[in-house]
């Protein structure tokens, strides 16, 4: 089982990382909500949202992980279910930077009408 004890540590470290980027998310929402237009207002909230989405599921991945390695359960069920924890908050992350896109393009159009 050392090759399953490795992959569940890579988990650990990519749920910790999850975390990390959740929390840079969430203040980058924040940062946005700062500025006074209405735009970066709306978006910067969906975004702080998702940031906290992410950073939920991250700690859902490293409470799974830490159970594996505390019990030595590297079921496929259990490693399937951090992987897909994991994913959940890969799509949070995505779904950040789509908002931020759109916020973008919003404001190219604004630009481009007073031009």
């Amino acid at each position: 089982m050392p090759e399953a004890v490795t992959s569940t540590h890579a988990l650990e470290q990519q749920a910790l990382k999850l975390q990390e980027n959740g929390l840079k998310v969430k203040q980058w929402g924040r940062t946005l909500q700062e500025r006074s237009d209405p735009l970066a207002l709306s978006h910067g909230q969906l975004i702080e949202q998702c940031g906290k989405v992410i950073q939920q599921k991250a700690e859902e991945a490293l409470v799974y992980t830490q159970v594996a390695i505390e019990q030595e359960d590297y079921s496929p069920a259990l490693m399937n279910l951090i992987a897909e924890t994991q994913s959940e908050a890969r799509v949070a992350y995505l779904q950040a930077i789509t908002i931020f896109a759109q916020m973008m393009q919003k404001r190219i159009k604004l630009v481009g009408k007073h031009l």
